[in-house]
């Protein structure tokens, strides 16, 4: 079950790669079964007779460090370690990983806090990162980016080496269902804001990677018709299916969407609750169809952009004058492509009916799949407010707030 899972997920990976602009950064394979196994294969492949450099939670460690080493070891290789705490890592925390990466074949991580550390410091180290997945959880594993915390800061940096996915044959018995599945239905407000981008920004739309994207929350919202031990199997699949798609357009499908900023503005704020990804995709797709029915045009409440960036800042704990820069230039993309936007009004009005109509279906079916509300409502008010603000970003929220209407959130 298990090895079709990952022979379906590198047959994505490898279409979405053969349309990629950088292969090297999209390239990702699966590999499952017994843990041991595939580490030693991929160790006897990657790094025979050579380093590796491993990145441990104390957890992680007394449950994989000696079985690491003695693989390496058996490869007449070596392995240098880092051992931290749980959560978001820090500018501190790479800096350590990439002195013990010094010489190394390739990177490794057993925990889901550290799939996008490892990854970023593979990137800077050009090498690869191997990822040994036991529970993802909703945190991604491929990411095109990832935050590191720089002080007082939080960095939101690229991610671009290849990586080999370990999925260890008991995955399906320990995966968090419930946080898997907010994972991939949170994605659904993505699909407007890649269109918003596409069209106000001017990108040339990946339609392969929209499509897969498309058929992984397809898939999601269809998991109450299989039995509860295919759950797994098929949420697994369409969570990586999902991280694929945006790999293949270099992050631009995901990584400013709305519900991808409002999540990093909650891991801001310390609240990190799996519940949470379904309660922002509900107020996005609501307040996204208020303004898409254009029962608002004429209730205009003018933004307060320099209260704006002060909260943004200080939660998102990124430099004022960056998200103050970012404003303006949303500000002056709207002026200028204001056509284009009423114009989507039209085109998407009853797509996000449709949308919002599903969006609040899901939390039912999240509190089925045996979820806890572990979330702050407050804190996802703010954050949903504020997740068109941040630098670098155009999507539907910039549009909710240029029009008037995110002022009464």
């Amino acid at each position: 079950m298990l090895n079709e899972t990952a022979k379906k997920l590198n047959d994505i990976s490898r279409f979405t790669e053969s349309h990629a602009k950088n292969k090297a950064s999209v390239f990702t394979r699966f590999y499952a079964g017994n843990i041991k196994d595939k580490l030693a294969a991929v160790i006897n492949t990657l790094a025979p007779n050579g380093k590796i450099a491993a990145v441990f939670t104390d957890r992680s460690f007394a449950a994989f460090g000696e079985l690491t080493a003695a693989l390496v070891s058996s490869f007449s290789g070596s392995m240098s370690r880092v051992i931290l705490k749980d959560g978001v890592p820090t500018v501190k925390d790479a800096g350590a990983l990439l002195s013990a990466a010094e010489d190394a074949r390739f990177i490794l991580a057993f925990d889901a806090d550290f799939y996008g550390l490892a990854a970023y410091a593979a990137t800077v180290a050009h090498v690869p990162a191997v990822l040994a997945v036991n529970n993802p959880g909703f945190r991604e594993v491929v990411p095109s980016r990832t935050l590191l915390r720089n002080g007082g800061c939080y960095d939101y940096v690229k991610v671009r080496a290849p990586r080999y996915v370990l999925l260890d044959e008991n995955v399906y018995k320990t995966l968090d269902v419930p946080a898997v599945y907010s994972s991939v239905i949170g994605r659904l407000s993505d699909f407007t804001d890649y269109r918003i981008a596409c069209a106000v920004k001017k990108y040339d739309a990946d339609k392969r990677a929209y499509s897969v994207l498309k058929d992984a929350v397809s898939s999601a919202f269809g998991v109450f018709t299989l039995s509860a031990e295919k759950r797994a199997e098929s949420l697994l699949y369409s969570k990586f299916k999902a991280e694929l798609a945006n790999l293949a357009t270099d992050g631009a499908l995901s990584d400013f969407s709305a519900f991808k900023n409002a999540s990093r503005l909650c891991v801001s704020s310390d609240n990190t609750a799996e519940s949470e990804s379904l309660y922002i995709l509900c107020r996005i797709m609501g307040l996204y169809n208020l303004y898409f029915s254009g029962r608002y045009d004429d209730v205009l409440e003018i933004p307060d952009y320099l209260s704006r960036a002060d909260k943004v800042t200080e939660t998102a704990k990124c430099e004022e004058a960056s998200v103050l820069r970012g404003l303006k230039a949303q500000c002056e993309l709207y002026s200028q492509m204001r056509k284009t936007t009423d114009r989507l009004k039209n085109v998407l009005k009853d797509e996000i009916c449709a949308q919002n109509s599903v969006a609040e279906k899901t939390v039912k079916t999240y509190f089925a799949l045996g979820g806890k509300d572990g979330s702050d409502k407050k804190i996802i008010d703010f954050a949903v407010k504020h997740s068109g603000d941040l630098p670098d970003c155009f999507n539907g929220m910039t549009l909710v707030r240029e029009s008037g209407i995110g002022e009464y959130i």
